[in-house]
C-alpha cells in the first residue's frame, strides 16, 4: 500500500486528465447549443455550480479590419455579428455590441445609452445595462474598462472601452457560437 501523498496527487491528476479527455471527446462533434445543454446537465447532476463564463483566450484577432459580409464569412453588420456570436447573458450581449461600436463603427469611447439603443433595436434589450458593464469590468482578465465618468452622481455618464481580452472573447464567441450548416 502506497501512503505517499505526492503519489496520490499524481494518480488523481492522471484521473482528472483522463476525465477531461473523455469529456472533450464526447463534446467535440456536438453543436454549441447541445454542448451547453450537456455541460448544464452535468453541473446539475453532480451538484456543481456554474459561476459564469471564465474565458481563456488563445485566439488572436486579425490585424486587418474585418471585411464586409461575403468575404471570408466576416461581417461588419451588427445583426449578423450578434447572430454569429449567440450571446446568452446581458454581459455577453453588451460586449458584442460594444465591440461592434468600437471596432466596426470607430467609436473611441462606448457609453451605455448607445449600447442599449443598439440592443433594443435588435430586440435584445438588457434589464440593467450598468450591471452588465460592471460584470465585464469585474471579469479577470477585464473585458472592458472604464475610461471616464462625467459627473459626480451614481447615474453620471460613463465611457468604456473594450479591452484586447474583450475583443478576443467576441472573436471566440464568433468562432464557437456559429452553428454548422
Amino acid at each position: 500500500m502506497d501512503t505517499n501523498p505526492s503519489a496520490q496527487k499524481v494518480d488523481d491528476g492522471l484521473e482528472e486528465l483522463e476525465a477531461m479527455r473523455t469529456v472533450a471527446g464526447a463534446l467535440r462533434n456536438l453543436e454549441p447549443v447541445a454542448r451547453d445543454r450537456v455541460i448544464r446537465w452535468t453541473c446539475e447532476k453532480f451538484g456543481l455550480q456554474q459561476t459564469g463564463p471564465r474565458l481563456q483566450f488563445d485566439h488572436q484577432r486579425p490585424t486587418e479590419p474585418a471585411p464586409s459580409s461575403g468575404e471570408g464569412g466576416a461581417t461588419t453588420d451588427l445583426a449578423e455579428l450578434y447572430a454569429a456570436c449567440l450571446p446568452k447573458t446581458d454581459a455577453e450581449k453588451t460586449l458584442v455590441v460594444s465591440f461592434w461600436l468600437q471596432d466596426m463603427q470607430g467609436m473611441s469611447g462606448i457609453d451605455a445609452q448607445s449600447v442599449n439603443k443598439q440592443l433594443k433595436d435588435l430586440g435584445h434589450g438588457v434589464g440593467n445595462i450598468t450591471r452588465a458593464f460592471d460584470r465585464l469590468m469585474e471579469n479577470r482578465p477585464q473585458l472592458m474598462i472604464q475610461l471616464k465618468k462625467a459627473g459626480t452622481t451614481k447615474q453620471a455618464r460613463k465611457t468604456y472601452r473594450v479591452t484586447t481580452e474583450g475583443k478576443n472573447a467576441v472573436e471566440q464567441m464568433k468562432q464557437f457560437g456559429t452553428t454548422a450548416g
